[in-house]
């Protein structure tokens, strides 16, 4: 079973966050992929902002752009699915 843990958001620059997250496991992580799920709500609703990400544990999400509110919370979560072959 893999486990994600330790995501953490960053900010670097008001155009983008950094999304950075580690997994726990011992099967094969080639077996596996990654899908970045993000909300303005802690409860949702959760929309995928990336297709299958495989080989990496971070994100730079740009969608972001422009944002000068320190108010505003932004809510993500790794969701993990099996990789299409």
């Amino acid at each position: 079973m893999i486990t994600v843990k330790d995501i953490r958001v960053r900010s670097f620059d008001i155009d983008y966050l950094d999304v950075y997250w580690s997994v726990d496991t011992n099967e094969d992580l080639q077996k596996y992929a990654f899908v970045v799920q993000k909300a303005y709500n802690q409860f949702g609703p959760f929309n995928d902002i990336t297709g299958q990400i495989r080989d990496r544990f971070h994100l730079r999400d740009n969608t972001v752009t422009g944002q000068h509110s320190f108010y505003t919370k932004i809510y993500y979560r790794i969701k993990v699915v099996v990789r299409d072959p």
